[in-house]
């Protein structure tokens, strides 16, 4: 099944598990989509630099001195253009916004109860 839209899909996250679960959960459904992964904020600053990426899903809190949140920003700064999911537990109203008001197109919660509803397989 083609999305029609969506070809090339970064992951950024940290732990090694939740990125590997992460990635046979969207393969899953949608098993042409080319799936490049980074560790953190310095291997996703550099895949972004040198490859064209349609889609980002993008851990809040990544480990170190950078966050996701400073991936945005350098992302607005150089003018790339990427649609970006943000990903956290940190669900409140302010990190939301703060997310969205930084070009995140879209924040997935990984609260307990409703990130197994977000990412179960349909």
């Amino acid at each position: 099944m083609e999305n029609g839209y969506f070809k090339t899909v970064l992951l950024v996250e940290d732990e090694g598990l939740t990125r590997s679960a992460m990635k046979s959960l969207i393969l899953a459904n949608e098993p042409l989509l080319e799936i490049d992964e980074a560790d953190g904020f310095e291997q996703a600053k550099a895949k972004l630099s040198a490859n064209t990426y349609d889609l980002m899903f993008l851990d809040y809190h990544l480990r170190g001195q950078a966050t996701g949140m400073d991936l945005l920003n350098w992302i607005r700064e150089e003018e790339r253009e990427i649609q970006t999911i943000m990903l956290s537990a940190q669900d409140d109203r302010d990190t939301v916004l703060e997310c969205v008001k930084n070009g995140a197109c879209g924040f997935i919660s990984r609260a307990a109860s409703r990130a197994r509803a977000c990412f179960a397989r349909r």
